[in-house]
């Protein structure tokens, strides 16, 4: 085996790991919140909360894609594409998986940022509260976010190109 090859095997083990993680992390429902990860940790954060579900689930409910990958994939350049391909592979995969807890109810899902790619999402609760305003354009261009909408009928793209 080449030098080169030996080392790459050990980081698309990690990076195999990385995916076989995310697609498989398990939901819980605490209160009217749907949250994702250890169960334990989550709870941790709750208290900082009081009487913001949005805000709770904005901020458990989030991960940099890069960091999962152990920075073997760069938010920055060509290879922020497969990042974003791998978010949106994971939005709808869990939007499937969540279907059985969320009954009527929507979430949204927010992919991107400007110098990294994070995956962040919460129940939209149809109070007008959102991680972020979902109607300033500007703002949403300039983070280089896309918004997508789960329900039971499936995935939209809310603002954002495909």
């Amino acid at each position: 085996m080449s030098a080169n090859r030996s080392k790459q095997k050990p980081q698309t083990i990690r990076f195999v790991i990385g995916l076989a993680e995310l697609f498989s992390t398990p939901f819980h429902q605490i209160g009217d919140s749907v949250v994702v990860g250890d169960l334990a940790s989550i709870e941790h954060h709750q208290s900082s909360f009081p009487g913001d579900p949005t805000g709770f689930e904005a901020f458990v409910n989030h991960i940099h894609l890069e960091d999962i990958f152990s920075g073997l994939i760069s938010p920055i350049g060509e290879e922020r594409e497969i990042l974003l391909k791998i978010g949106k592979s994971i939005i709808t995969v869990w939007g499937d998986r969540m279907a059985g807890i969320l009954g009527e109810r929507q979430v949204l899902f927010y992919l991107g940022g400007q110098d990294t790619v994070a995956l962040r999402f919460h129940i939209d609760r149809n109070d007008g509260k959102s991680w972020v305003d979902i109607s300033d354009s500007n703002f949403l261009e300039q983070e280089q976010l896309k918004i997508f909408r789960i329900t039971k009928s499936g995935i939209t793209l809310v603002y954002g190109a495909t």
